[in-house]
Protein backbone atom coordinates (compact mmCIF):
# COMPACT_ATOMS: atom_id res chain seq x y z
CA UNK A 1 0.00 0.00 0.00
CA UNK A 2 1.32 3.65 -0.36
CA UNK A 3 1.49 5.84 2.48
CA UNK A 4 -1.07 8.55 3.12
CA UNK A 5 -0.08 11.50 1.61
CA UNK A 6 -1.91 14.47 3.40
CA UNK A 7 -1.29 16.75 0.67
CA UNK A 8 -3.53 14.92 -1.13
CA UNK A 9 -6.29 15.88 1.23
CA UNK A 10 -6.02 19.23 2.26
CA UNK A 11 -9.27 19.23 4.16
CA UNK A 12 -8.27 16.09 5.79
CA UNK A 13 -5.18 17.88 6.66
CA UNK A 14 -6.83 21.08 8.20
CA UNK A 15 -10.03 19.43 9.93
CA UNK A 16 -8.08 17.91 12.63
CA UNK A 17 -11.44 17.21 14.27
CA UNK A 18 -12.58 15.19 11.63
CA UNK A 19 -10.49 12.53 12.19
CA UNK A 20 -8.21 12.32 15.37
CA UNK A 21 -4.17 12.29 15.54
CA UNK A 22 -4.49 9.03 16.92
CA UNK A 23 -6.46 7.52 14.33
CA UNK A 24 -4.36 9.07 11.57
CA UNK A 25 -0.90 7.84 13.12
CA UNK A 26 -2.39 4.76 13.62
CA UNK A 27 -3.80 4.61 9.17
CA UNK A 28 -0.29 5.99 8.47
CA UNK A 29 1.40 3.48 10.64
CA UNK A 30 -0.65 0.47 8.81
CA UNK A 31 -0.35 1.92 5.33
CA UNK A 32 3.46 2.39 5.89
CA UNK A 33 4.62 -0.69 7.63
CA UNK A 34 3.26 -3.86 8.87
CA UNK A 35 4.85 -3.95 12.57
CA UNK A 36 3.36 -4.14 15.48
CA UNK A 37 2.32 -1.38 17.77
CA UNK A 38 4.55 -2.27 20.74
CA UNK A 39 8.38 -3.41 20.53
CA UNK A 40 11.08 -3.95 23.05
CA UNK A 41 14.58 -2.27 22.17
CA UNK A 42 17.17 -4.87 22.06
CA UNK A 43 20.23 -2.86 21.24
CA UNK A 44 20.55 0.88 20.63
CA UNK A 45 23.81 3.23 19.81
CA UNK A 46 24.45 6.30 18.11
CA UNK A 47 26.09 5.98 15.18
CA UNK A 48 27.12 9.32 14.12
CA UNK A 49 26.21 12.92 14.67
CA UNK A 50 25.55 15.90 11.87
CA UNK A 51 25.54 19.39 12.30
CA UNK A 52 21.97 20.98 10.61
CA UNK A 53 21.79 24.79 11.18
CA UNK A 54 24.85 24.62 13.65
CA UNK A 55 23.53 22.41 16.15
CA UNK A 56 24.44 19.08 16.67
CA UNK A 57 21.83 15.99 15.53
CA UNK A 58 22.70 12.65 16.51
CA UNK A 59 22.06 9.50 14.35
CA UNK A 60 20.75 6.74 16.44
CA UNK A 61 20.38 3.07 15.36
CA UNK A 62 18.65 0.15 16.79
CA UNK A 63 17.00 -3.52 16.45
CA UNK A 64 13.58 -3.77 18.01
CA UNK A 65 11.84 -7.12 18.44
CA UNK A 66 8.40 -8.28 18.43
CA UNK A 67 5.37 -10.86 17.79
CA UNK A 68 8.55 -12.75 16.08
CA UNK A 69 10.14 -9.93 14.25
CA UNK A 70 13.29 -7.82 14.61
CA UNK A 71 14.11 -4.66 12.40
CA UNK A 72 16.86 -2.18 12.51
CA UNK A 73 15.61 1.88 12.87
CA UNK A 74 17.47 4.89 11.65
CA UNK A 75 16.81 8.33 13.11
CA UNK A 76 17.87 11.63 13.54
CA UNK A 77 17.14 13.79 17.05
CA UNK A 78 18.68 17.23 18.16
CA UNK A 79 19.08 15.67 21.62
CA UNK A 80 20.25 12.85 23.34
CA UNK A 81 17.89 9.98 24.03
CA UNK A 82 18.10 9.35 27.41
CA UNK A 83 15.29 8.06 27.72
CA UNK A 84 15.20 5.23 24.68
CA UNK A 85 17.31 2.29 26.51
CA UNK A 86 17.86 -1.71 25.59
CA UNK A 87 15.24 -3.01 27.20
CA UNK A 88 12.38 -0.84 27.24
CA UNK A 89 9.29 -0.50 25.14
CA UNK A 90 8.49 2.13 22.39
CA UNK A 91 6.53 2.45 19.53
CA UNK A 92 7.50 3.88 16.20
CA UNK A 93 6.82 7.20 14.53
CA UNK A 94 6.94 6.62 11.26
CA UNK A 95 7.89 9.60 8.64
CA UNK A 96 5.30 11.04 5.92
CA UNK A 97 6.95 10.58 3.29
CA UNK A 98 7.31 6.25 3.01
CA UNK A 99 9.42 3.83 3.79
CA UNK A 100 13.14 4.61 3.43
CA UNK A 101 16.16 2.24 4.28
CA UNK A 102 19.58 3.12 4.75
CA UNK A 103 22.26 0.22 5.23
CA UNK A 104 19.54 -2.36 5.69
CA UNK A 105 17.95 0.64 8.39
CA UNK A 106 14.04 1.45 7.87
CA UNK A 107 14.74 5.22 8.74
CA UNK A 108 11.70 6.14 10.62
CA UNK A 109 10.59 9.86 12.55
CA UNK A 110 11.41 8.56 16.11
CA UNK A 111 11.11 5.69 18.45
CA UNK A 112 8.69 7.02 21.76
CA UNK A 113 9.09 5.05 24.69
CA UNK A 114 5.74 3.53 26.28
CA UNK A 115 5.86 5.62 29.40
CA UNK A 116 2.96 2.65 31.45
CA UNK A 117 1.95 -0.57 31.03
CA UNK A 118 -1.86 -1.47 29.54
CA UNK A 119 -4.01 -4.53 28.25
CA UNK A 120 -3.73 -3.84 24.24
CA UNK A 121 -0.68 -5.81 23.74
CA UNK A 122 0.61 -9.01 25.09
CA UNK A 123 3.39 -8.65 26.74
CA UNK A 124 5.47 -12.11 26.18
CA UNK A 125 5.45 -11.01 22.19
CA UNK A 126 8.20 -8.85 22.94
CA UNK A 127 10.21 -11.34 24.55
CA UNK A 128 13.00 -12.18 22.30
CA UNK A 129 13.70 -16.06 21.23
CA UNK A 130 17.47 -16.02 22.97
CA UNK A 131 16.36 -15.71 25.96
CA UNK A 132 15.12 -19.21 25.88
CA UNK A 133 15.98 -22.65 25.64
CA UNK A 134 12.87 -23.81 24.88
CA UNK A 135 10.94 -21.95 22.23
CA UNK A 136 7.66 -23.19 23.56
CA UNK A 137 7.72 -21.43 26.93
CA UNK A 138 7.15 -18.30 25.06
CA UNK A 139 4.01 -19.69 22.76
CA UNK A 140 2.48 -20.87 25.67
CA UNK A 141 3.18 -18.06 27.86
CA UNK A 142 1.49 -15.88 24.83
CA UNK A 143 -1.30 -18.59 25.02
CA UNK A 144 -2.28 -18.29 28.66
CA UNK A 145 -1.71 -14.71 28.82
CA UNK A 146 -4.83 -14.55 26.22
CA UNK A 147 -7.23 -16.32 28.81
CA UNK A 148 -6.61 -14.20 31.70
CA UNK A 149 -9.21 -10.69 31.91
CA UNK A 150 -8.67 -7.19 30.56
CA UNK A 151 -7.78 -6.05 34.58
CA UNK A 152 -5.38 -8.67 35.09
CA UNK A 153 -3.91 -8.69 32.09
CA UNK A 154 -2.97 -5.03 33.05
CA UNK A 155 -1.54 -6.19 36.48
CA UNK A 156 0.75 -8.91 34.99
CA UNK A 157 2.13 -6.54 32.31
CA UNK A 158 2.39 -3.89 35.09
CA UNK A 159 4.15 -5.96 37.48
CA UNK A 160 6.80 -7.29 34.51
CA UNK A 161 6.78 -3.37 32.84
CA UNK A 162 10.60 -2.82 33.48
CA UNK A 163 12.71 -4.77 31.06
CA UNK A 164 15.57 -5.89 33.75
CA UNK A 165 12.60 -7.67 35.90
CA UNK A 166 11.02 -8.81 32.91
CA UNK A 167 13.92 -10.95 31.52
CA UNK A 168 14.83 -12.23 35.09
CA UNK A 169 11.32 -13.19 35.00
CA UNK A 170 12.02 -15.03 32.11
CA UNK A 171 15.55 -16.10 32.49
CA UNK A 172 15.81 -17.08 36.03
CA UNK A 173 15.76 -20.57 38.00
CA UNK A 174 13.54 -21.26 40.67
CA UNK A 175 15.90 -22.63 42.92
CA UNK A 176 19.70 -22.97 43.26
CA UNK A 177 19.60 -26.60 43.70
CA UNK A 178 16.15 -28.38 44.44
CA UNK A 179 13.48 -27.88 41.27
CA UNK A 180 13.63 -26.13 38.10
CA UNK A 181 17.24 -24.65 38.92
CA UNK A 182 18.24 -23.88 35.73
CA UNK A 183 17.59 -20.70 32.95
CA UNK A 184 14.10 -20.05 32.42
CA UNK A 185 13.56 -22.48 35.44
CA UNK A 186 11.31 -20.06 37.02
CA UNK A 187 9.31 -19.39 33.85
CA UNK A 188 8.98 -22.92 33.21
CA UNK A 189 7.63 -23.41 36.21
CA UNK A 190 5.29 -20.78 36.76
CA UNK A 191 3.57 -21.95 33.43
CA UNK A 192 3.30 -25.16 34.59
CA UNK A 193 1.40 -24.05 37.58
CA UNK A 194 -0.86 -21.62 35.81
CA UNK A 195 -1.89 -24.96 33.16
CA UNK A 196 -2.71 -27.02 35.92
CA UNK A 197 -4.49 -24.81 37.48
CA UNK A 198 -6.46 -24.05 34.76
CA UNK A 199 -6.67 -27.82 33.64
CA UNK A 200 -8.08 -28.63 37.86
CA UNK A 201 -10.69 -25.89 37.95
CA UNK A 202 -13.47 -27.90 36.72
CA UNK A 203 -13.56 -29.69 40.22
CA UNK A 204 -13.66 -26.51 42.26
CA UNK A 205 -17.21 -25.26 41.73
CA UNK A 206 -16.90 -22.16 44.04
CA UNK A 207 -13.88 -20.79 43.17
CA UNK A 208 -12.42 -18.10 41.53
CA UNK A 209 -11.16 -19.23 38.33
CA UNK A 210 -9.45 -15.34 37.67
CA UNK A 211 -8.09 -14.82 41.19
CA UNK A 212 -6.66 -18.41 40.76
CA UNK A 213 -5.02 -18.08 37.55
CA UNK A 214 -3.50 -14.71 38.70
CA UNK A 215 -1.96 -15.89 41.98
CA UNK A 216 -0.52 -18.89 39.70
CA UNK A 217 1.00 -16.26 37.42
CA UNK A 218 2.63 -14.40 40.61
CA UNK A 219 3.37 -17.28 43.51
CA UNK A 220 6.82 -17.04 42.44
CA UNK A 221 7.37 -13.92 40.92
CA UNK A 222 9.61 -12.23 43.66
CA UNK A 223 12.27 -14.70 43.03
CA UNK A 224 13.24 -12.35 40.17
CA UNK A 225 15.10 -11.19 42.96
CA UNK A 226 16.12 -14.51 45.06
CA UNK A 227 18.90 -15.40 43.15
CA UNK A 228 22.10 -14.76 41.09
CA UNK A 229 24.90 -16.38 39.15
CA UNK A 230 27.66 -18.82 41.03
CA UNK A 231 29.46 -20.04 38.32
CA UNK A 232 28.44 -21.28 34.75
CA UNK A 233 26.17 -24.11 35.70
CA UNK A 234 24.84 -22.97 38.74
CA UNK A 235 22.87 -20.21 40.99
CA UNK A 236 23.26 -18.95 44.76
CA UNK A 237 20.75 -16.39 47.20
CA UNK A 238 21.11 -12.76 46.77
CA UNK A 239 21.05 -10.51 49.58
CA UNK A 240 17.33 -9.78 48.76
CA UNK A 241 16.92 -13.59 48.72
CA UNK A 242 18.47 -13.91 51.96
CA UNK A 243 17.17 -11.55 53.97
CA UNK A 244 13.61 -11.22 52.81
CA UNK A 245 12.80 -14.31 50.39
CA UNK A 246 10.66 -14.38 47.73
CA UNK A 247 7.08 -14.18 49.36
CA UNK A 248 8.10 -10.51 50.42
CA UNK A 249 9.70 -9.35 47.27
CA UNK A 250 6.62 -10.46 45.36
CA UNK A 251 3.92 -9.04 47.36
CA UNK A 252 5.80 -5.67 47.57
CA UNK A 253 6.96 -5.77 44.22
CA UNK A 254 3.15 -6.92 42.99
CA UNK A 255 1.37 -3.95 45.88
CA UNK A 256 3.80 -1.44 43.80
CA UNK A 257 2.77 -2.03 40.49
CA UNK A 258 -1.02 -1.93 41.08
CA UNK A 259 -0.51 1.28 42.80
CA UNK A 260 1.80 3.26 39.74
CA UNK A 261 0.35 1.61 36.95
CA UNK A 262 -3.27 -0.40 37.71
CA UNK A 263 -5.14 1.77 40.51
CA UNK A 264 -8.28 1.27 38.71
CA UNK A 265 -7.89 -2.56 39.21
CA UNK A 266 -11.08 -3.81 41.71
CA UNK A 267 -10.72 -3.47 44.86
CA UNK A 268 -11.77 -6.21 46.53
CA UNK A 269 -9.86 -8.48 44.40
CA UNK A 270 -6.86 -6.77 44.97
CA UNK A 271 -7.26 -7.06 48.50
CA UNK A 272 -8.15 -11.45 47.83
CA UNK A 273 -5.18 -11.33 45.81
CA UNK A 274 -2.97 -9.42 48.42
CA UNK A 275 -3.84 -12.21 50.99
CA UNK A 276 -2.83 -15.29 48.85
CA UNK A 277 0.42 -13.84 47.88
CA UNK A 278 1.43 -12.98 51.91
CA UNK A 279 -0.35 -15.75 53.70
CA UNK A 280 1.98 -18.64 55.18
CA UNK A 281 1.21 -22.27 56.32
CA UNK A 282 4.24 -22.57 58.62
CA UNK A 283 5.72 -19.68 60.67
CA UNK A 284 3.17 -16.90 61.65
CA UNK A 285 5.69 -14.78 63.08
CA UNK A 286 6.08 -10.97 62.02
CA UNK A 287 1.98 -10.62 60.91
CA UNK A 288 1.84 -13.20 58.23
CA UNK A 289 -1.95 -14.65 58.42
CA UNK A 290 -2.92 -18.85 57.62
CA UNK A 291 -4.84 -19.38 54.40
CA UNK A 292 -8.13 -18.72 54.30
CA UNK A 293 -9.14 -19.19 50.44
CA UNK A 294 -10.00 -22.26 48.66
CA UNK A 295 -7.64 -20.73 45.35
CA UNK A 296 -4.58 -20.96 47.98
CA UNK A 297 -4.76 -24.37 48.01
CA UNK A 298 -5.65 -24.76 44.32
CA UNK A 299 -2.97 -22.97 43.41
CA UNK A 300 -0.56 -25.06 46.31
CA UNK A 301 -1.63 -28.49 44.90
CA UNK A 302 -0.53 -26.99 41.19
CA UNK A 303 2.63 -25.98 42.90
CA UNK A 304 3.47 -28.96 44.47
CA UNK A 305 2.83 -30.78 41.93
CA UNK A 306 4.99 -28.61 39.41
CA UNK A 307 8.36 -29.40 41.65
CA UNK A 308 7.52 -33.34 42.38
CA UNK A 309 7.38 -33.92 38.73
CA UNK A 310 10.58 -31.60 38.12
CA UNK A 311 12.20 -33.73 40.93
CA UNK A 312 11.65 -37.08 39.80
CA UNK A 313 11.95 -36.06 35.71
CA UNK A 314 15.23 -34.94 37.03
CA UNK A 315 15.95 -38.06 38.70
CA UNK A 316 15.52 -40.53 36.72
CA UNK A 317 17.31 -39.65 33.81
CA UNK A 318 18.98 -42.96 32.79
CA UNK A 319 18.12 -44.96 35.83
CA UNK A 320 16.18 -48.36 36.05
CA UNK A 321 13.75 -50.26 37.64
CA UNK A 322 14.72 -50.55 41.75
CA UNK A 323 17.68 -48.55 41.62
CA UNK A 324 17.50 -45.39 43.78
CA UNK A 325 18.34 -42.06 42.38
CA UNK A 326 21.29 -40.02 43.37
CA UNK A 327 19.86 -36.08 43.67
CA UNK A 328 21.89 -33.56 43.06
CA UNK A 329 23.14 -33.07 46.72
CA UNK A 330 24.65 -36.21 46.63
CA UNK A 331 21.80 -37.83 48.72
CA UNK A 332 19.89 -40.87 47.35
CA UNK A 333 16.36 -40.70 47.02
CA UNK A 334 14.36 -42.77 49.14
CA UNK A 335 11.96 -44.23 46.24
CA UNK A 336 11.69 -46.69 43.53
CA UNK A 337 10.47 -46.46 39.45
CA UNK A 338 10.07 -48.27 36.64
CA UNK A 339 10.95 -47.40 33.11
Amino acid sequence: MKPLNLATYPDLAKDISIVSKDLLDKYRFRNQCILPMVMRILSIWVESTRQIQDQTHYIYRAVLFAEGAKVAVQWVSPRKELAIEAGCLVTIHHQDTGINFVDGHMYIGKLVRLDRPDSSYNLFDTAPFEWFMKTQLIKEAQSLWELLAEHNRLLLNAVLFDGGIFRRFCEGPSSSNNHHCYPNGNFEHTLEVVRIVIETMSHYKTANQELAMMFAWLHDIGKIYEYQIASEQAYKLTQQGYFHGHKMNGLHLVVKAQAKYAPSYPQHSFDNLRHLLEVSEGNLSGGFRKPQMQEYMIVHNADRASVVNNRYSQAYVGKSYGMAPQGKDGLKLNYRYER
